[in-house]
């Protein structure tokens, strides 16, 4: 296992993060080993996708597998680096498998989910496919779907009307709930960014975030609370190139009073968004060039960074299963991602998006986001078991999905 160096914390939130992270060992690179489909070449979500028919690997599974292996410690040895690290025909079948998704019309679609799928499902898969095949050097069969639009002709045409121009881009934001449903019109358009930036209209989504912001709370709803922390990070995303994050000061108290609440998690993103949102805003703040505004964030941070972990630590316990993974919601996993089925129903067990979240996302990261260089769980002796693993892993059997519970 590995041991981080943590000579820029104080010994206080030092022992906070090596106790939250002793809840993670071996087992849960075991667990996750167990879903690679090794003649797709993809992971799949959890233990009931794998087992049951119906379900296959998907592509947001399988980077957010391979993400957890290159950034959780285990790839330390060659730098975080895929292409050096990875084993030569996992490298191949990975890129076999997201190539092999791309359709003619520059997007990335599942065979078990069609095209008719939501907009923040095509553009996630898009984001990751993207991602891993240029990460591993692969090639695209077709021009992205961005690359197609700035070129205009028939793909500028097939894009939805609210893209094509200024007035309609308002009207489509004006028909979200930004008030009380600030997360699901974060992630929903979000997820479009790379057709609505290609199309023009990008600004026209920042500004309308600018101007409909409660800049007492830094946030676009009226409480404070997970709700509205978690389209907090959604939304803050469009600032960190852009332009700073508006009134970044409030914004971080809301999303630090969220994190020492006492209001109960019901999903993984709960305790995770605060911290996400928390640096991205810093970002914004430091690529504008505001360098002391965003080291007066840091500051507030640090001052409780141990009190926060501790509560994350605390927060995190329902959702951590006996086999090292954590799903998404309190004590069952998420049937659905991004409304495409992935797995049984409030299945009680963990997922490959919660316990990157939960690992990765509400320790690693934040970590590293405090000062600690490359963090980490693992070690190469650890990334040598799980290779191992991979390499052993037979196709599942299939068995036939149990009728939906009723109640």
């Amino acid at each position: 296992m590995k041991k981080n160096d943590y000579s820029a914390l104080s010994p206080d939130l030092a022992r906070a993060f090596d106790d939250a992270i002793s809840q993670f060992g071996e087992k849960t690179y075991v667990w996750l080993a167990g879903l690679w489909e090794p003649e797709i070449g993809g992971f799949y979500y959890s233990n009931s996708g794998r087992d049951h028919e119906g379900f296959l690997p998907d592509i947001e599974s399988t980077c957010q597998a391979i993400n957890m292996v290159k950034t959780l410690g285990m790839m330390d040895h060659c730098g975080r680096d895929l292409r050096r690290g990875l084993p030569i025909e996992m490298q191949k079948k990975v890129l076999s498998f997201a190539e092999g998704l791309q359709a003619e019309d520059g997007l990335f679609y599942h065979p078990q989910w069609g095209k008719e799928i939501s907009p923040s499902r095509r553009g996630r898969d898009f984001a990751w496919s993207k991602d891993i095949i240029n990460e591993l050097g692969g090639k695209f069969r077709y021009p992205l779907v961005s690359e197609q639009i700035q070129s205009g002709g028939e793909r500028m045409k097939e894009l939805p009307d609210y893209m094509k121009s200024e007035k309609a881009m308002l009207e489509y934001l004006d028909s979200f709930d930004i008030m009380n449903k600030s997360y699901y019109m974060g992630n929903t358009v979000g997820s479009q960014m790379p057709e609505i930036g290609a199309a023009g209209p990008r600004h026209v989504v920042k500004n309308y975030y600018v101007e409909h912001q409660n800049p007492e709370l830094g946030l676009w709803q009226n409480n404070v609370n997970y709700h509205a922390v978690n389209g907090l990070m959604k939304i803050s995303g469009m600032f960190v190139k852009d332009c700073p994050f508006p009134n970044a000061d409030r914004a971080i108290d809301s999303a630090i009073a969220v994190m020492l609440s006492e209001e109960i998690p019901g999903a993984v993103v709960d305790f995770y968004n605060p911290w996400r949102a928390s640096w991205m805003i810093i970002d914004s703040l430091r690529n504008a060039g505001l360098d002391d505004e965003a080291e007066s964030q840091m500051k507030k941070l640090r001052a409780i960074a141990a009190e926060l972990v501790r509560k994350t630590s605390e927060k995190m316990q329902d959702f951590i299963k006996p086999d090292g993974s954590a799903s998404y919601f309190r004590y069952f996993t998420s049937s659905e991602s991004q409304r495409a089925k992935v797995a049984l129903y409030k299945e009680p067990e963990g997922d490959v998006n919660a316990t990157a979240i939960t690992i990765r996302g509400s320790l690693i990261q934040p970590m590293e986001f405090l000062g600690v260089k490359d963090a980490g769980i693992y070690d190469k002796s650890d990334f040598d078991k799980f290779i191992k693993l991979i390499e052993a892993q037979k196709p599942p059997v299939k068995k036939p999905q149990p009728p939906k519970p009723t109640a």
